[in-house]
């Protein structure tokens, strides 16, 4: 969505057999499913074949992850996602691995 803004946890990126694990908070300009303005999201990234997956997903009705939480996922055998060329996910996995 324009105008949205995503912020990664520096200082909680975990590395594990091949793996990294991060912290990602989305901010949205416009609720997402009708009523939420952000979602913090931890993943797991495979830096070799370049994916990733969601791990958990947490909503919130205001920006930065603050205000009423909404709901919680924890994605149980969760598929792996490729990002797609020049987005948000494809910088975000990047910088992360070349970490």
């Amino acid at each position: 969505m324009r105008g949205s803004m995503f912020y990664v946890d520096f200082d909680r990126i975990r590395k594990d057999n091949g793996f990294v694990y991060f912290w990602r908070l989305g901010d949205y300009p416009e609720p997402i499913s009708g009523e939420y303005l952000s979602v913090k999201s931890y993943h797991k990234g495979d830096c070799e074949l370049f994916r990733h997956q969601y791990l958990s997903s947490s909503f919130y009705k205001q920006s930065m992850g603050k205000g009423e939480f909404g709901e919680s996922y924890n994605h149980e055998n969760p598929s792996w996602d490729y990002p797609q060329p020049n987005s948000t996910s494809e910088m975000i996995l990047e910088i992360i691995c070349d970490q």
